[in-house]
């Protein structure tokens, strides 16, 4: 599998994630010109996700929800030829989707948890929120801001929900 992976793709390989089916998604700066930045990984192939011009930038994260649904976050903008798909988006299975008016700078990872979507990264607004904080969770189709404060913090890379409640931020 590692030779496949390696010969397939010409650039680093920044994002991976699992599909309910067993498919590995694979995200990264890799600028393939028959998938580009995202594919998917059915053990012996790899595909484009959508189409090969939906992505247009680097994909940092990947992320499933329990309802199968992709969530990619990077430096991509517009994903899917949608003007709100900025910076993060859904994927259906069979098209993308805007998570409100995205943000407005790129998304470093993405962790769902019972229905959320927790995106980190360098932005100061998600869906029209101002968030000195660059933490923002997509829930009920809206964007909230998190009870934090991380003065001076330009970028946060990693955000994981624990069983209790709390939140780590990296």
């Amino acid at each position: 599998v590692w030779s496949a992976l390696s010969t397939g793709l010409n650039d680093n390989v920044l994002a991976l994630a699992i599909a309910p089916n067993g498919d590995l998604y694979v995200g990264g700066s890799f600028q393939n010109a028959a998938y580009p930045y995202l594919c998917r990984w059915n053990g012996s192939a790899f595909s484009v996700i959508g189409a090969n011009t939906d992505i247009n930038d680097s994909v940092y994260s990947l992320a499933f929800g329990a309802t199968g649904y992709l969530y990619v976050g990077g430096t991509m903008t517009h994903i899917g030829g949608i003007a709100n798909a900025d910076y993060i988006a859904k994927w259906s299975g069979s098209k993308w989707e805007s998570l409100g008016t995205g943000t407005n700078s790129p998304v470093y990872d993405i962790f769902v948890n019972s229905g959320k979507v927790y995106a980190s990264g360098s932005f100061t607004t998600a869906g029209g929120l101002a968030l000195a904080d660059r933490v923002a969770v997509y829930s009920n189709g809206a964007w909230q801001p998190l009870d934090i404060d991380l003065p001076g913090t330009a970028y946060v890379y990693s955000i994981l929900p624990a069983s209790d409640g709390s939140l780590y931020i990296g």
